[in-house]
């Protein structure tokens, strides 16, 4: 899924920081927070400010896309995450199987 770019509105990840962020015209406005393995990424929050609400959806796209550009398996322990993959099933192939019904994603 690849969101449609909003002028000004731009994703990058912030390894250092452990998280994917988002920000409008240069200013952060969320983010979801990981933590990066040999393996996996496991997301494990995920933070908006209140008139960003309507971003989430190209940040978790983006975030995720870069993950599994990477080769890395997801496991999203964050709800946001977790929902959003639910929600987007071109997602779903990143979490790996077995683990897949904690996520409630079968």
């Amino acid at each position: 899924m690849s969101t449609a770019p909003t002028p000004g509105v731009t994703v990058r990840d912030n390894p250092a920081a452990g998280r994917f962020e988002i920000l409008e015209a240069g200013r952060l406005s969320g983010y979801t927070r990981y933590d990066a393995g040999e393996w996996s990424v496991v997301f494990t929050a995920t933070s908006l400010d209140p008139g960003a609400s309507g971003l989430c959806d190209r940040l978790l796209a983006e975030a995720l896309e870069a993950v599994g550009g990477l080769g890395k398996a997801v496991l999203p322990e964050c709800c946001c995450v977790a929902r959003f993959i639910a929600e987007h099933p071109e997602y779903r192939d990143l979490v790996p199987e077995p683990r897949r019904a904690h996520y409630g994603l079968e």
